[in-house]
């Protein structure tokens, strides 16, 4: 973790402001717009499979993404 930004003792909700993205396919395109607009991105490098993880739900979190998600960001 970078110098300052190893305090793993802080809520949850704090901890992931800004490394995750997470909520309804609503939310997410909020929040990756949100992220466009306040630094300029244009690209995004996301994980979606975690250990653990069935394959059956990574394949509807993609499906998620491409039908519901990439759409209204696209719109954005």
């Amino acid at each position: 973790m970078p110098e300052g930004d190893n305090n793993l003792g802080v809520d949850f909700d704090e901890l992931i402001n800004d490394r995750f993205l997470l909520g309804s396919p609503d939310e997410v395109a909020e929040q990756m717009l949100t992220l466009h607009r306040t630094t300029g991105i244009n690209h995004l490098i996301m994980s979606v499979q975690w250990p653990g993880m069935a394959q059956s739900l990574v394949l509807d979190e993609l499906h998620l993404l491409a039908e519901e998600v990439f759409p209204k960001v696209r719109q954005g």
